[in-house]
């Protein structure tokens, strides 16, 4: 049950992640990375690793597109 709201988190967080490629919206960014931190802390929960593995994937990607894009502040 943890992984499916671990998964869920996740989605919800993959649907943001599409708004800091449009101009001007490039702070949003900084909005996926709590969300995806917090579906880690619920999949970490779960006995299985999809859901942790896809959170830790979006804090990876997220982070990447932070420093490649703005830089970190």
């Amino acid at each position: 049950m943890m992984n499916l709201m671990s998964l869920a988190i996740a989605v919800v967080a993959v649907a943001q992640l599409w708004r800091p490629f449009l101009p001007f919206a490039g702070w949003s960014g900084w909005m996926v990375i709590p969300l995806a931190l917090m579906g880690l802390g619920v999949g970490a929960l779960s006995e299985r690793t999809l859901g942790r593995d896809l959170n830790i994937f979006l804090v990876v990607v997220s982070s990447i597109l932070l420093l490649l894009r703005a830089g970190p502040f």
